[in-house]
């Protein structure tokens, strides 16, 4: 059966046969699809040897043709692409082709059965053209990424790109053209519709479209159109003018309405919006460049974005769709073995439009959109929106200016992201600082919880938080003023604790975090400072609290009604009105940042940090508390008894006896005091850690201690054979000034050594002066 393509009117006259397996399908000519049928699994399969071919068929997404949810479309693997574009399939062992689009004579004017019938790709192409891809085709393979390029086959210039390898498809890389030389491409504005300069002026922004005199902040005469093709110089030079543009704005609004104004007068669009996501991924309107403004200032729910379709947004951050009403070309395959295969088209460009946003788009009376990706610290942070009432799109190089153009923007938010964190950082090093008082030592004492309460009351303003309060081994103290009752603060306390949060945890939303629970405060920031779990049941934290915000939100539409129930057709469609609907919102608070985050942690590692050295510094002092109490006990129970032997020593030692019971008297008098004196030094060093004196300053008889100290040591150098001398020279003063304790103490150390270390012989213990000042003897023993 041939067919004649349809995009051209005349078309090839080499047939295409169709085989149908199990049920009759209906037949159809390529290129004459209806929209909207294209995304779904068909099988298909021909002969290599014959040349013969089959179209899939026209896809039903369910059996009474209702359209799926739009987070359950197969968005990555539609199983077709937008009209414009050819996309052709290579085999990576050979560089054979093995499906390719359906369109691909009204693109490139050669038959799809000549393309697939070529035992390689090359083979369509010139020697230079053929040099050229293969260059690009190593690149992408060795690198596994893809790689953009221009690339003449035939007789059409064309903007190629090979696709990134992916999972799926293994032994398949995806290669999609597009002529260069398209006429449906958009055109920039021309004279006629003169566009300003003012919207670019950091100092003159106006939303009122008329003619203004250039200015030195922005050289580009927009009257002037950059061609459809996109210049490269003229492109360059203009990238460079919007990028030094951005870099002088003085704030984010500032930024996003020249973003905005600049796209849609690089593009023709008639409409461009940048879209701002919160944390639900609701996207917020909040710029618009158009002739009539719409959509400023509205909110559409996350569900007009699912989750899937952010991913990919994430991947390929550049879409277009040039004609919603275009029909679109579908996929053929060169044999059985690759009709099993369904195309992964993550990184394809031109992969074709899910139905149930081709429906959205029509219900907002949108004939042409481009999206690109706004993104911030690896996130999406937003969306630049365009729509065309008209079939067309930008030629490639424009998109990959627009695309340059936004992450230029992204990375200005960045910058000015970072400025802000080095002064919210600098801000709370100063305040951080407050609890040492300038010192390099932690403070001690029960005062110290008040001291950190008072400095982290410092840092609400950082956390731009209503109050904050601070749990220390179990009491809480309130951090600046507040109207909340102060049962609440008791209430809010006790289910933190009953919570056991491990980590940083925050929260925008009490209500939804707690359901039940009925709190002033809407959002809360929970900062754990220790991981020891205290007498209160909880570990140190600070807990930081932002009241409600009541906010009036304007959505496109109901948010309720995301989807409409087509009585007609028995079937499910996106919603089809975008009339303000506005609703109040209560019981939420302005969001927790990213910065917030990160300057908590800095909290939790400085305060945390500091109140651990506390903390332990608080259980040495109690120990040596402890500590000198004992000591001071004991001493004072040994000092009792021996005094009270030295006192009957010294009774006996009044009494008449012979020489030899004298002196043994006399040596235990002596070692009673010597131990006196050891006791007295335990408290002298108990009084030392108090911050008291250590040693004496007092007179006492130098040889007295001498005489006294070495009687105790005689017996035993008698027993062992020894001599022990005192060798005192006539030089050394009698009376000194000084502690003669802590002396005595040191020379019963050094006979003690002496004796224990001499075998044979003699100890001689001597002292002389080896040295005298005005005031000041200096001795060595």
């Amino acid at each position: 059966m041939s067919h004649r393509n349809a995009d051209s009117g005349s078309g090839p006259t080499s047939p295409l046969h169709v085989r149908h397996f199990g049920p009759k399908i209906q037949s159809f000519e390529p290129g004459n699809s209806p929209p909207n049928t294209h995304m779904g699994r068909s099988r298909f399969i021909g002969n290599e040897n014959t040349h013969d071919f089959l179209f899939p068929a026209p896809r039903v997404l369910l059996p009474n043709g209702q359209l799926v949810a739009c987070d359950q479309e197969p968005i990555r693997t539609p199983d077709a692409v937008q009209a414009y574009g050819v996309l052709i399939a290579l085999d990576k062992s050979d560089g054979s082709v093995t499906h390719v689009s359906d369109n691909t004579f009204a693109v490139l004017k050669i038959d799809p059965s000549v393309i697939l019938s070529a035992s390689k790709f090359t083979d369509l192409l010139t020697n230079e053209e053929a040099a050229v891809f293969d260059d690009q085709y190593h690149y992408c393979l060795s690198e596994k990424m893809s790689s953009a390029f221009t690339l003449n086959i035939g007789d059409v210039g064309c903007f190629a790109v090979l696709g990134e390898p992916t999972t799926t498809n293994p032994d398949l890389l995806l290669l999609e053209v597009e002529p260069s030389g398209d006429p449906a491409l958009l055109s920039p504005l021309s004279s006629k519709s003169a566009v300003p300069v003012s919207p670019f002026n950091p100092h003159t922004i106006s939303r009122t479209l008329g003619n203004t005199t250039r200015t030195n902040n922005f050289t580009r005469n927009f009257t002037t159109p950059l061609p459809a093709g996109g210049l490269l110089i003229p492109m360059f030079d203009l990238l460079s003018q919007l990028n030094n543009a951005l870099l002088k704005m003085d704030n984010l609004d500032t930024c996003v309405k020249m973003l905005a104004h600049a796209v849609r007068h690089i593009t023709s669009y008639d409409r461009v919006m940048v879209y701002q996501f919160d944390s639900t991924f609701c996207g917020h309107v909040i710029e618009e460049a158009a002739d009539d403004i719409r959509y400023l200032g509205l909110k559409f729910p996350a569900s007009d974005i699912p989750q899937q379709a952010r991913d990919l947004y994430m991947i390929n951050k550049i879409r277009t769709l040039d004609d919603r009403e275009r029909p679109t070309a579908k996929i053929l395959c060169k044999s059985e073995k690759w009709a099993q295969q369904t195309l992964d088209m993550t990184y394809i460009n031109i992969r074709a439009v899910s139905p149930v946003h081709i429906k959205y788009l029509g219900n907002m009376g949108v004939n042409a959109s481009m999206s690109i990706t706004l993104m911030h610290n690896s996130t999406f942070w937003g969306l630049i929106a365009c729509h065309g009432y008209k079939a067309g799109r930008p030629s490639v190089p424009v998109r990959h200016f627009c695309k340059l153009l936004a992450e230029t923007f992204g990375s200005i938010i960045e910058a000015r992201q970072l400025r802000k964190s080095i002064r919210d950082t600098r801000s709370f090093v100063t305040v951080a600082s407050n609890p040492l008082h300038g010192s390099s030592t932690v403070p001690s004492g029960p005062q110290v919880p008040t001291v950190v309460a008072g400095t982290v009351s410092d840092l609400l303003g950082l956390f731009e938080a209503n109050f904050g309060i601070l749990c220390v081994d179990g009491e809480s103290k309130l951090l600046g003023e507040t109207k909340v009752p102060p049962r609440e603060i008791i209430d809010i306390v006790n289910f933190v604790k009953s919570r056991h949060f491990e980590r940083i945890s925050s929260t925008d939303r009490f209500k939804e975090f707690a359901p039940g629970v009925s709190f002033s405060v809407a959002g809360f920031l929970y900062i754990p400072l220790a991981s020891t779990v205290t007498a209160g049941g909880l570990g140190d934290f600070v807990l930081f609290c932002r009241l409600e915000q009541v906010q009036t939100v304007n959505w496109a539409g109901d948010p309720t009604e995301l989807v409409s129930y087509n009585p007609e057709t028995m079937s499910l469609e996106p919603r089809t009105s975008f009339q303000i609907w506005r609703e109040t919102v209560r019981g939420i608070s302005a969001p927790w940042t990213s910065d917030a985050l990160d300057m908590a942690g800095m909290v939790q590692l400085v305060y945390g940090r500091f109140m651990s050295v506390w903390r332990e510094k608080e259980k040495a002092e109690t120990r040596n508390r402890l500590k000198n109490l004992l000591i001071g006990s004991v001493s004072h129970d040994v000092r009792t008894p021996l005094n009270a032997v030295i006192g009957y020593l010294e009774l006996a030692l009044e009494s008449p006896m012979d020489d030899a019971l004298r002196e043994n008297l006399s040596i235990c008098y002596n070692a009673s005091k010597s131990l006196i004196f050891i006791v007295n030094d335990l408290l002298d060093l108990t009084r030392f850690e108090a911050g008291k004196m250590l040693f004496r300053s007092e007179p006492f008889s130098l040889r007295n201690v001498i005489s006294s100290t070495i009687p105790i040591f005689k017996p035993d150098a008698v027993k062992r054979g020894l001599r022990f001398e005192v060798a005192c020279h006539e030089e050394v003063p009698n009376l000194v000034i000084g502690d003669g304790p802590k002396i005595s103490q040191c020379l019963t150390n050094l006979c003690s050594n002496a004796l224990k270390f001499t075998e044979s012989g003699s100890i001689t213990m001597s002292c002389k002066k080896v040295e005298e000042t005005a005031d000041t003897n200096i001795l060595r023993f």
